[in-house]
């Protein structure tokens, strides 16, 4: 009887089991029973086996639906499932099962459900044109944030501005944008205007007290209004907060007031260019730069102008050419402080910066910046008019 058995099953294999069926038999994870049928099975053995054979021999769901399968995955990736997900999916089954592999129309099923997904996701989002638009002004963000972050971290920043607009600016008073210049004043008696950079400037080392080099320079005019002397005066600043509040108009510059001129807790700095004279600030004349720190009171100060060399009979002579800074013209300004030096420099708008500056002096500003500051320029009028503007600026550190 068993070797009955054995000559069915060997004539069965022949007919439908070819080789690929077998590997298919395989792929598809059916595992026959390693039992020897009873004996009155035979019939129901030989049944089974030609049933399987025509189903070998017939295509998948997937293939039906899906001719040409190598295009199912086109459009839009998918992610791959997360092991949450694989783990659903198998719950229920025993581990020691072997695994079995879809034959596709398991994966077309997924294919279908997910271009749903994202067909709604973009009828919700109005077109694709559109969520690939805010996509892409997401990652312009984030790779904005991640020079802001690294700026942070290192304390480095750098900008140059040939002309401005109020993405990049913080306005206060009656400072305005002119013709891609700033104008920090009106034409009006006791005006007072602040321009700020939008963001804080990194000033210390990380963990540590000790104020980081830096660089800067603008060009600024100051023009008479309808030939008349003008009045006040612009100073480059920093400054704790954004706003103008604490600031006065007239001889304060726009700077400081009365009431808070002096005090320490200030935690200002500024590099004045005075027009006006006031004996009660020390000034030495109408037409002067000054280093001013929590005070509008100059700790150093000098007539406005710059050095340069000349060389006679084969020896080099410095002079000092002086400018006058109320005269409507462009002058340009460097600023430079690194290893407790600071040195302010001033010369027309076309000219190399000078080989000496105007103001060479030794001070620590650890005692006086803060961690981060708002950097920019403040000006203001009194009774005299004068139309303060600053032309172009760069920073870097």
């Amino acid at each position: 009887m068993l070797l009955a058995i054995r000559k069915i099953v060997q004539v069965l294999l022949m007919q439908g089991g070819s080789k690929s069926q077998r590997v298919d038999l395989e792929r598809r994870g059916t595992r026959e029973s390693q039992a020897i049928p009873a004996p009155d099975a035979n019939a129901e053995l030989v049944l089974s086996m030609q049933k399987r054979k025509s189903q070998y021999n017939s295509k998948s769901r997937s293939e039906k639906f899906n001719p040409h399968p190598e295009e199912v995955a086109s459009g839009f990736p998918i992610d791959p499932p997360r092991e949450s997900q694989v783990a659903e999916s198998s719950s229920g089954k025993n581990t020691d099962d072997a695994p079995k592999i879809s034959t596709g129309a398991d994966f077309s099923s997924v294919l279908v459900a997910a271009r749903r997904s994202l067909l709604s996701e973009i009828i919700e989002k109005g077109n694709v044109y559109q969520m690939l638009k805010d996509q892409d002004l997401q990652v312009q963000e984030a790779v904005r944030r991640g020079h802001v972050d690294k700026a942070k971290s290192t304390g480095a920043l750098k900008f140059a501005f040939d002309g401005f607009n109020t993405s990049k600016l913080l306005l206060y008073g009656n400072a305005k944008l002119d013709s891609g210049a700033i104008s920090l004043t009106q034409d009006t008696t006791f005006s007072i205007g602040r321009a700020l950079y939008h963001a804080k400037i990194p000033l210390k080392h990380t963990n540590s007290s000790t104020i980081r080099s830096f660089e800067t320079s603008f060009t600024f005019s100051i023009t008479p209004y309808n030939g008349q002397r003008p009045g006040h005066g612009l100073v480059f600043i920093f400054v704790p907060s954004a706003g103008i509040q604490g600031a006065a108009a007239s001889q304060y510059l726009g700077f400081l007031n009365r009431t808070n001129d002096g005090n320490r807790n200030n935690n200002v700095f500024g590099i004045e260019f005075d027009i006006v004279q006031n004996q009660e600030f020390y000034d030495i004349n109408n037409n002067h730069v000054g280093l001013n720190v929590n005070s509008i009171i100059s700790v150093t100060t000098y007539k406005a102008g710059y050095w340069f060399q000349d060389n006679q009979n084969k020896t080099n002579w410095w002079h000092f050419h002086a400018l006058k800074l109320n005269n409507g013209k462009i002058y340009r300004v460097w600023i430079d402080y690194k290893d407790s030096f600071l040195g302010v420099s001033i010369a027309p708008a076309k000219m190399k910066k000078p080989l000496w500056p105007l103001l060479n002096v030794f001070i620590d500003l650890s005692d006086f910046f803060l961690d981060e500051m708002y950097a920019g320029f403040c000006a203001a009028t009194g009774q005299l008019i004068g139309n303060h503007k600053i032309l172009s600026w760069s920073f870097s550190n």
